[in-house]
């Protein structure tokens, strides 16, 4: 698995995974440790737009770390680009169960994203 983090000249980060189908803690943490060097470089906390090559299965591990106050430390807003319709309403139910603690929407295209995700740039 490679992810690939990006600060964009809009001040959005782009997070980029390139995997095999699932995302393990470990890659989670190793995502985590790239916002926080980002943000110690630039002395600032960023939005992320999240993509990934094909659909991605996220274990449950992850899935309680991205509730955790672990991840709104290091991001102001996230945007999750999903791939088809079921992917979609998977993410969204579990955006809606989870109750996060920093604002996290799926959008359908990256165009959308990143409009929303601008309120959040600096």
């Amino acid at each position: 698995m490679a992810v690939t983090l990006t600060l964009r000249a809009d001040k959005i980060i782009h997070v980029d995974v390139t995997c095999n189908n699932v995302l393990s803690d470990v890659v989670f943490f190793e995502i985590i440790e790239e916002l926080r060097n980002i943000n110690k470089i630039h002395n600032a906390v960023f939005p992320c737009i999240i993509t990934a090559n094909k659909q991605v299965h996220i274990e449950k591990e992850v899935k309680d770390l991205v509730k955790c106050k672990l991840f709104k430390k290091y991001t102001l807003a996230s945007a999750v680009i999903t791939q088809s319709e079921p992917q979609h309403l998977l993410v969204n139910v579990f955006l809606r169960l989870s109750r996060l603690k920093s604002p996290v929407r799926s959008f359908k295209t990256k165009e959308r994203a990143l409009i929303w995700l601008q309120q959040y740039a600096s």
